[in-house]
Order: structure tokens, then C-alpha cells, then sequence
């Protein structure tokens, strides 16, 4: 039959006259009174985060956020004068740093320090490279010629997603050996964020069964679906703020102080990369400007002045840590 016939044959049964039940039924149902319909109660909004953390909905909670701790002394010196002169800290160690045990002796002497891990699987800076914490036979895809980790990862380079999970593992598991009670996970230099879904969900999964939340944001994400979800939990941050190697040192407060007047209602969180000593640093940095010794001595002016203490005052912006949303994140529902 072709199409036109078809659509004749169809409008000619519709045309033809109905049976005469069907026809009384119609009228029947017509002539009855409407159904009633129950009005149900509105459903409550689900808590936003704040709320679960115990704070009023719209309250701007921030965690301060140091990185690099275990590479470099002053690095690791910065935590402690910041926790010393009242602020809320959190931070994340690069478990195969040269000064990781000594982050370890930290943790182990003040059992609350709020500390994560940064998962590293490059090594970039030219006064100092670390490699794997599992045997090097066992990771080779990860390691550069010297036999440490490579300074980057680019489009040819041949990861395995076996090792990269294998040395994840490894570095956790270190972390816990040493005393550090981890409260999250991060990414040096965002590598499993850029890579594909393979790796990020490798990521993911290590994430889940250490049961501890991963610090995710959509714009580090490539050619992928924002991660809007932390493994675990609905635990999602409302921003993270960094500084990029666009801005000149003049502008740095400036910077920092307007992304933090535009927090919104929410977890925020600000990532810093504060020493007390840019000589120090230097021996990591060398003259590297990006991520450099000036630049980490500048985030350390900022957030060592009182200006930046004011501003949270004026702003209404309470620090917390990594740690409270890692105990709520155990209290919830399907939680590790």
C-alpha cells in the first residue's frame, strides 16, 4: 500500500460512523462530575549543604586551601603559622615530597589537622623530582627517562590506566601508614582531569572505595560531563577559586579579594600555594615564574595580612574544613 492510500484508508475509518454503544458510552462518561483531584502537601526543599554542615541556608563557607605541603619546608611551616594565628585551615600533601615525613610527624602530633592528599603522577619543578611510591617496574608508563615521574603528560604520552590506578593506591596508603587520616583527594596539576573518562573515572573509583570525597570542579574537565557529584555523597562545591599566571602581581590582592566578594551561598573553596620563605621555595621553583618562589610568597602575603582577615568579616564568610565535610559525608546515606 503506498503512503497516499494509506493515509485515505486511515481518514476513511475515522470518518465512518461509530457504533452506537460506543456512542451512549462517550455521552455517559461526558454527563459525569469531574474526578476530584487531591491536593498534596508542597515537598520541603532538601537542605542545601550548609544547612547538613549546620549553618543557616545561604550562609558562603570557605575552606583555605594550602597546596604543595611535603615539598618544600616552608611550605609545610606556612600550615602551621596560619593554624598559630587563628585561621581554619585546610591542606594536601604530595606523599612522595621530599619533606612528606615530616608533614606525617605534624599530623601525628595534632590529630586535627585538616589534611588531604595530593595525588601526584608528574613531577615538573626543576630543583626537585620525585617519582613513585610503588616499585618502578610496576608503574613504567608513569616515569620519564631519569626514572622519575615525567615533568608533563601530553598528547603522546602512553599511560596505562593500571598504573596510574596501582600509584594512587600506593600513595594513599602511604599517607595512612605514616598517620595522616586523610579527608580528601586532589589532583597535582589536574592531570586525571584532562585526560579522558578512562582516567577520571579511575579516579573516581579509588576515590569511592577509600571513602573519602574528591575535590572536583567542572572547568577542569575535558570533553566530558561536569562532574557534579562527589563520590560518596552529594557533596558539591558551590566554586574553586585559583589564581592563573594572567594575572600580574600587582593585581594579586585585587584578585583574591574580588572572587572572594562573589562567593555564593555554599562550600567554596580557594586554592592557595602559601611559604613563609620564597628562598626556600626557590630551591624547588628555581626561576620558574608560574607556580614559582614570588608567587607562592605572594598567596602567603595575602593570606597572612589582615586585610584578608577583615574581608571575611565584612564578606560574612566562615572557614571549615575538608574534615567536616569528610564526617558528613560518613553520616549520610550510603556514606563509607
Amino acid at each position: 500500500m503506498t503512503p497516499s492510500r494509506l493515509g485515505s484508508s486511515r481518514l476513511d475509518r475515522l470518518s465512518a460512523p461509530l457504533p452506537v454503544a460506543l456512542v451512549i458510552g462517550l455521552a455517559m462518561a461526558c454527563s459525569r462530575a469531574p474526578p476530584r483531584h487531591t491536593v498534596s502537601a508542597p515537598v520541603a526543599p532538601e537542605p542545601a549543604l550548609e544547612q547538613r554542615l549546620g549553618y543557616p541556608r545561604g550562609t558562603r563557607l570557605l575552606i583555605l586551601h594550602f597546596d604543595d605541603l611535603g615539598v618544600t619546608r616552608s611550605a609545610n611551616a606556612a600550615v602551621a603559622a596560619a593554624r598559630d594565628s587563628g585561621l581554619v585551615v585546610s591542606g594536601s600533601v604530595i606523599v612522595p615530597g621530599r619533606f612528606f615525613q615530616e608533614v606525617a610527624a605534624h599530623a601525628r602530633e595534632h590529630p586535627d589537622v585538616d589534611l588531604g592528599i595530593h595525588l601526584a603522577l608528574t613531577s615538573e619543578f626543576p630543583g626537585y623530582r620525585w617519582g613513585p611510591v610503588s616499585p618502578k617496574q610496576e608503574v613504567a608508563t608513569l616515569l620519564g627517562p631519569d626514572g622519575q615521574f615525567r615533568r608533563g603528560w601530553d598528547d603522546t604520552s602512553n599511560i596505562r590506566w593500571q598504573d596510574v590506578e596501582r600509584e594512587l593506591r600506593a600513595q594513599i596508603a602511604a599517607a595512612r601508614a605514616a598517620g595522616i587520616r586523610p579527608t580528601h583527594l586532589d589532583v597535582h596539576e589536574f592531570v586525571l582531569f584532562t585526560r579522558g573518562p578512562i582516567l577520571l573515572e579511575v579516579l573516581r573509583r579509588v576515590a569511592r572505595d577509600e571513602g573519602l570525597p574528591l575535590l572536583g570542579a567542572r572547568e577542569w574537565i575535558s570533553g566530558r560531563r561536569a562532574m557534579r557529584k562527589l563520590p560518596g555523597g552529594a557533596l558539591e562545591l558551590a566554586r574553586v577559586v585559583w589564581i592563573s599566571p594572567e594575572i600580574e602581581p600587582a593585581e594579586w590582592d585585587r584578585f583574591y579579594t574580588e572572587q572572594i566578594r562573589a562567593l555564593p551561598p555554599g562550600v567554596s573553596e580557594l586554592i592557595l600555594h602559601p611559604v613563609t620563605d620564597s628562598i626556600d621555595a626557590k630551591s624547588l621553583t628555581a626561576e620558574r615564574v608560574n607556580w614559582g618562589a614570588a608567587w607562592r610568597a605572594r598567596d602567603w602575603a595575602f593570606v597572612a595580612s589582615p586585610a584578608f582577615r577583615r574581608l571575611l568579616r565584612e564578606e560574612q564568610i566562615q572557614l571549615i574544613t575538608w574534615r567536616q565535610l569528610d564526617s558528613l559525608l560518613a553520616r549520610a546515606p550510603g556514606g563509607p
